[in-house]
């Protein structure tokens, strides 16, 4: 269906966005950002409603993107949250469902429920989540795998039966379309590519932290790493200093660091802090003048206009790289799962451009900015190539979903 028409079979629709984190997750954020401006700029007149894991947080920081935000599950010390958690840790069934109360209470009035964790299938899917999708499958209403990667080896069945149910996998790399193809899941599945490459940057002011140097290299890390890596935080911190003085001493660069998840965020996830790392990274590099943190009061917009800023990025939250690449940013993605080799892949046909986290030492910092310089024009022109054609099939995953509500 051309997406001239869908404007008459979406009017007045309602979708919910399911599985959401929270806004002080940036990729999070850039994937409700994106998703809604896609649905408004394409096809118009539609509700939606982001069902998250930190409401009140969203709530705080004001960013209505959507028309309504609702928890993801009842209050922790609710009489139904106490109950849920008593009947979970007696494996009782009933567990989910009560957890669900908020989803339950809006499915009446929704008509296409879209899952927009991007990255919730690359390990073993919750219990949770299969469990809500399948309460909105047994409400009739279609659902979606929204921009996701995903992988099977060692899936259990309760997953594979899980993807297999989905009215329809938009699958953000081929990678994953390859790996579902292996236990037999095509019919469902569509190529497109994650929304959050459509998502329009925000300017906003640099002047006040913006590094010394000719040429700025934009620097994520995060304390995610740490858990990939033996030796955790401190060879993450280690690699990254060593990263900033090379930029510095050796190329003449500025360095600015970068955090995507920052906080204010719910307790449980605040050692999930990229300036957890970040700021160590500072204080060993030195060097003030030529290396500056990032505020992290910033959306994931105006985020994103700062990395398209930088001359060169090297980031291991997925949606900075994302960020980075969407804005001709050359940039090398460090990998703690196969998102990013998929994306890589798609983007370029190989993965050179990927830093595997196992082997940080052995690849080098040295050998890191090399090859950001010696490629640098190679890349920018690959990526002006093949960006707009991504950019469409992100909006292409919108059409699609139209297509649901329309049958």
């Amino acid at each position: 269906m051309p997406l001239q028409s869908c404007a008459d079979v979406m009017m007045s629709k309602t979708i919910l966005l399911f599985a959401h984190g929270g806004y002080y997750n940036r990729g999070c954020e850039a994937i409700v950002r994106s998703t809604a401006e896609m649905f408004r700029g394409q096809i118009g007149d539609v509700r939606l409603i982001v069902a998250s894991f930190d409401p009140a947080t969203d709530e705080e920081r004001g960013l209505r993107l959507v028309d309504a935000i609702i928890p993801c599950r009842v209050g922790r010390w609710t009489a139904k949250g106490l109950a849920a958690r008593t009947a979970s840790r007696l494996r009782c069934g009933i567990a989910s469902s009560w957890q669900a109360d908020p989803i339950q209470r809006v499915l009446p009035n929704v008509d296409l429920v879209l899952s927009i964790g991007g990255d919730h299938y690359v390990g073993e899917s919750s219990t949770y989540l299969n469990a809500v999708h399948q309460m909105a499958r047994a409400a009739g209403k279609p659902v979606v795998l929204w921009g996701a990667s995903a992988n099977v080896e060692g899936a259990s069945q309760a997953k594979l039966a899980d993807l297999r149910a989905f009215d329809l996998i938009t699958a953000r790399d081929s990678l994953t379309i390859q790996f579902l193809a292996q236990v037999g899941i095509s019919a469902s599945v569509r190529h497109v590519a994650d929304p959050a490459f459509a998502m329009a940057p925000m300017v906003t002011e640099t002047g006040h932290f913006w590094p010394v140097g000719s040429g700025v290299l934009g620097l994520n890390v995060s304390p995610l790493l740490a858990r990939f890596r033996h030796d955790g935080e401190t060879a993450v911190v280690r690699w990254g200093s060593e990263l900033v003085r090379t930029a510095i001493d050796v190329w003449g660069l500025g360095v600015l660091l970068i955090p995507h998840v920052t906080q204010p965020m719910a307790k449980e996830y605040r050692l999930n802090d990229d300036l957890l790392v970040l700021n160590r990274i500072a204080e060993l590099a030195g060097r003030s003048d030529h290396v500056r943190v990032m505020p992290s009061g910033l959306n994931a917009a105006e985020t994103k206009y700062v990395i398209s800023q930088c001359r060169f990025f090297v980031g291991a939250r997925t949606h900075s790289t994302i960020a980075a690449l969407s804005s001709g940013v050359p940039t090398i993605s460090v990998a703690y799962s196969m998102k990013a080799v998929g994306i890589n892949r798609d983007i370029f046909g190989h993965a050179r451009y990927v830093l595997d986290l196992g082997t940080l030492e052995k690849q080098g910092a040295a050998t890191t900015m090399e090859l950001l310089f010696h490629e640098e024009s190679l890349i920018r022109r690959q990526l002006e190539h093949v960006i707009p054609e991504i950019r469409l099939r992100s909006i292409q995953g919108v059409e699609l979903a139209a297509e649901l509500i329309h049958d």
